[in-house]
């Protein structure tokens, strides 16, 4: 079963729930695991690639938009990844149909009515599913 985390942002800041997720996935990747980043639609897919080379000065965390099974963080948003990955991080506005796959599922929610009601939905679909999904609260 799936180990769900929601990290709730607290504050608003530009790009938040991106660039959380940038700096999440550099973490994720330097304990060994491989990482699909889950986006809404294409543009998201290509400004969180874009993001990913530009979030942190030095930083280098090899990624594609694509299905390129070599690379250890794979962004996408029409398609489940082909190959096994331990982490998903879900940037999307739904629970994707294929998260059980993983062994860990995280949701980030942003400081905003909208967005934390998007993510009560999402909280409640994996209880839907017998997982009891874990908040954080953080500051960025």
């Amino acid at each position: 079963m799936s180990r769900v985390d929601f990290y709730i942002l607290q504050n608003s800041v530009a790009d938040g729930r991106y660039l959380f997720a940038c700096k999440l996935a550099e973490k994720v990747h330097s304990l060994g695991n491989r990482i699909y980043i889950h986006t809404s639609s294409a543009a998201d897919s290509a400004a969180l690639d874009e993001l990913l080379w530009t979030f942190r000065a030095g930083s280098f965390l090899p990624h594609a938009v694509s299905q390129d099974e070599s690379m250890p963080v794979l962004i996408g948003h029409d398609s489940e990844p082909t190959d096994q990955r331990q982490v998903l991080i879900n940037l999307a506005g739904s629970v994707p149909s294929f998260f059980s796959r993983f062994e860990r599922v995280v949701e980030i929610i942003e400081n905003g009515d909208a967005e934390r009601q998007d993510g009560r939905v999402r909280f409640i679909s994996y209880r839907e599913h017998g997982i009891e999904p874990t908040p954080h609260n953080l500051t960025l």
